[in-house]
């Protein structure tokens, strides 16, 4: 097979495509590669290196050390940086946190909260579950004074720093809270390493409060919370509700829109995409093959893999979002065949 870039054209023989970013999709990947290099004959390895601003940094450092063909990253890139260093950037599938719950007697999605009250719990200000702030989003909901435990996942992970990108848009005392620090850090509660440990002590603790991925969040029967979204409406976190916060906005350029806290009305407020980024200002001929099998891969998943995303828990892009991007890459790609030359 031959691709054509600016005029430019080079041949891509089947070989091992190597990414490196978050770790929300590692599974995805996998799923995606399994069936890729029976239908190509071409493999995929992807390694995952989380925590906040270090897989941004490490996934940078592959680009520059040439150890990856593409990266994936929970946060988008600004415009300036994709513009600036020659790269491709697009979503490729939507990801959500879920807030859950151990309180006696509340079933899933009938507790509800707003972004700055969850913001609160976490920070430790609010600290029982008969706050007057809580009660107020539920008045018809009886909420027992029991004191409220917060649980964190003490390890990186992709749940935790969309949680944070959530938290920092609508609270300002999260903001400067989290802010100065190298990654996140809960203040207050218990921090279990790994997703197992982190829901055993949820059920261990009455009066608990922590957050799972939407995969597992729809895979158990999770106490979930119901969030209020930009929108002014409580939303649960579903396929359709995820799906939405990619919704209302344009996808262009250099992609770089964050859907957290999204004005679609049916979105859910903690819900992005993970973003691919391919680099365009390789030196040789093999390096550009290597990007170029990355964005055959990937032009792949996006058309044919929803299936596999679907059978993994995962939730594809809408259909207008991915129209909207392909139009976008091929604009991006063309601007970069234009600049080479």
């Amino acid at each position: 097979m031959v691709w054509c870039l600016g005029g430019l054209t080079f041949p891509v023989d089947a070989q091992t495509i190597r990414g490196v970013g978050s770790n929300f999709p590692v599974l995805l990947y996998g799923a995606w590669a399994r069936v890729y290099e029976k239908q190509t004959g071409v493999r995929l390895e992807y390694v995952a290196a989380g925590g906040r601003g270090s897989s941004s940094a490490a996934a940078l450092q592959a680009f520059d050390k040439g150890e990856a063909a593409f990266i994936t990253l929970n946060r988008p890139l600004s415009e300036k940086r994709v513009l600036e260093g020659h790269l491709v950037q697009f979503p490729v599938v939507m990801g959500g946190t879920v807030p859950v719950v151990n309180i006696a007697g509340i079933q899933p999605g009938q507790l509800r909260l707003s972004g700055p009250v969850l913001a609160d719990i976490f920070l430790g200000k609010i600290v029982r579950w008969s706050d007057p702030a809580i009660r107020e989003l539920n008045p018809s909901l009886f909420l027992p004074a029991t004191p409220i435990t917060v649980i964190s996942r003490g390890d990186p992970s992709g749940t935790t720093s969309l949680l944070d990108q959530f938290l920092s848009s609508v609270s300002p005392g999260w903001k400067a809270f989290m802010q100065p620090l190298p990654f996140v850090k809960v203040p207050v509660g218990p921090r279990p390493v790994g997703l197992e440990d982190l829901v055993r002590t949820l059920f261990r603790i009455p009066g608990s409060i922590s957050y799972v991925d939407y995969a597992f969040a729809r895979r158990t029967r999770l106490a979930h919370v119901n969030m209020l979204n930009a929108a002014g409406n409580f939303v649960a976190p579903t396929y359709v509700s995820i799906q939405s916060a990619a919704l209302g906005g344009l996808w262009v350029g250099a992609m770089s829109r964050v859907t957290t806290n999204a004005a679609h009305p049916n979105a859910w407020p903690i819900a992005s995409p993970s973003f691919g980024v391919l680099r365009f200002n390789h030196k040789t001929s093999d390096q550009v093959a290597n990007a170029l099998h990355a964005l055959e891969f990937h032009e792949w998943a996006l058309m044919q893999g929803d299936q596999i995303a679907d059978d993994n828990d995962f939730v594809p892009l809408p259909a207008e979002v991915k129209t909207q991007v392909e139009v976008a890459v091929v604009r991006r790609l063309a601007e970069l065949g234009a600049a080479s030359k």
